[in-house]
């Protein structure tokens, strides 16, 4: 059921921020919709670059931690997934 699988994803993100931290990824925060759109998860990582992302992407998925926290999880809890990489534009506070 799609609530209760949202339910673990954000769990299962919770238990992995020390391990994007051990990569050196910076997470800027993750939200869950209130109003809107509902059952949306969205979290947003930093990263200096295409290369530095592939760099520390690389590190988190080697991380034995990680795979001990899906497999704890059970089955990888997706709902749906999608990737977008953004550039700040020249007056934005996060740079």
């Amino acid at each position: 059921d799609r609530p209760q699988r949202r339910r673990v994803l954000v769990d299962m993100m919770g238990k992995l921020m020390p391990v994007f931290a051990n990569a050196g990824i910076r997470v800027v925060g993750l939200w869950t919709t209130i109003a809107g759109l509902s059952g949306k998860f969205i979290y947003l990582l930093e990263f200096e670059s295409l290369a530095d992302r592939e760099k520390k992407w690389t590190k988190f998925i080697q991380d034995p931690e990680l795979h001990r926290i899906i497999a704890e999880a059970g089955e990888y809890p997706t709902i749906a997934e999608s990737n977008e990489f953004f550039q700040p534009t020249s007056y934005s506070p996060l740079k």
